[in-house]
């Protein structure tokens, strides 16, 4: 079984905004830390204080994410907020990677995200997928992608998008762990033995 849990903060301080979005995971997750969060935050946040608190307020497996340029959820669009995405599953398993320097070496990036997928290991998940955030600034994501389909010999459905800033075009920044960093890609795997379907609706 896989449960979700969207939660959403218009809080300023972002110790507080971290720890009132992992309770809010934690109410609507309740019996257990989540497999994975996915957290969207607006610039002005301290990101490494919002991602402590965060973390420390649910405890998830995995947490990865990056800065936007407005936040929305299946409730409520926002701006200059924060909003996360947990999943725990009996079925799913999920770990993160990180991948540094993507404006100047696209391949060396690659490698190092895929260096912490566990699905090429091992064989026993039949589908894999790839959530992947970049640093838009960094440019190139084309070409990153290219190299992670080579790094896994195309046998990963890849989906994500790019960081942004509120539209400052200053820096952006993608989030593992408990970290933020600039000039970064990151990708949360997805491995499951029924296949992860993609939907969009938007508006």
């Amino acid at each position: 079984m896989t449960e979700t849990a969207v939660v959403h903060t218009d809080l300023l301080d972002s110790a507080a905004a971290g720890d009132a979005l992992g309770q809010g995971v934690s109410t609507g997750l309740p019996g257990g830390a989540p497999g994975a969060l996915i957290l969207f935050a607006s610039p002005r946040y301290d990101y490494e204080a919002l991602l402590r608190s965060l973390d420390a307020a649910c405890r998830p497996r995995c947490l990865v994410g990056c800065s936007t340029a407005g936040e929305f959820t299946s409730e409520v669009p926002r701006e200059s907020s924060a909003c996360a995405i947990a999943l725990r599953s009996d079925e799913i398993r999920f770990s993160a990677g990180v991948g540094h320097g993507l404006s100047s070496n696209r391949a060396a990036a690659a490698k190092q995200v895929v260096s912490s997928f566990e699905g090429l290991r091992g064989h026993e998940y039949i589908y894999r997928s790839a959530l992947v955030l970049t640093d838009a600034l960094a440019g190139h994501t084309d070409e990153l992608v290219e190299h992670l389909t080579l790094e896994t010999a195309g046998s990963y459905q890849l989906v994500g998008g790019g960081a942004g800033d509120d539209a400052q075009f200053h820096r952006t920044h993608v989030f593992c762990g408990t970290q933020a960093f600039p000039d970064a890609a990151v990708a949360l795997e997805i491995l499951s033995n029924k296949p992860v379907g993609i939907g969009v609706h938007h508006g």
